[in-house]
């Protein structure tokens, strides 16, 4: 009697080798994917590692703009501040001398006198 996978005769569905070709074929394939899949696996969880690394170093980052920016403003509130005390410092010492040119008007040559006020934009 023939197989009824082959229609073959000298085997039955249970001896067929065309059955057995398909187990081997299957059970070669089951491998490779299992292998595949714990590959896959364990470049997921590297992948996933990777990730949390990029997070920390991203969060580190982005604190330490945060704490950059708040320097650099503190930073260029002095420098204001500085620039205004020079430039209040420059006035006052202009004013000085202009107030001790005035003074002392009498004893300084007209040409010297007006040189000097014009010098000092006064």
């Amino acid at each position: 009697m023939p197989c009824s996978i082959c229609h073959f005769n000298g085997h039955n569905k249970l001896t067929c080798p065309l059955v057995q070709k398909y187990k081997d074929e299957y059970a070669t394939a089951a491998a490779t994917d299992a292998s595949t899949i714990l590959e896959l696996q364990k470049r997921f969880d590297e992948l996933a590692k990777e990730k949390e690394s990029l997070r920390n170093y991203t969060d580190r980052l982005s604190d330490n703009l945060v704490r950059m920016t708040a320097q650099a403003s503190r930073l260029e509130n002095e420098v204001y501040n500085l620039r205004k005390a020079s430039v209040d410092s420059a006035m006052k010492l202009r004013n000085d001398v202009a107030e001790t040119l005035f003074d002392k008007k009498a004893d300084i040559p007209d040409g010297i006198y007006l040189d000097l006020m014009n010098k000092l934009r006064i």
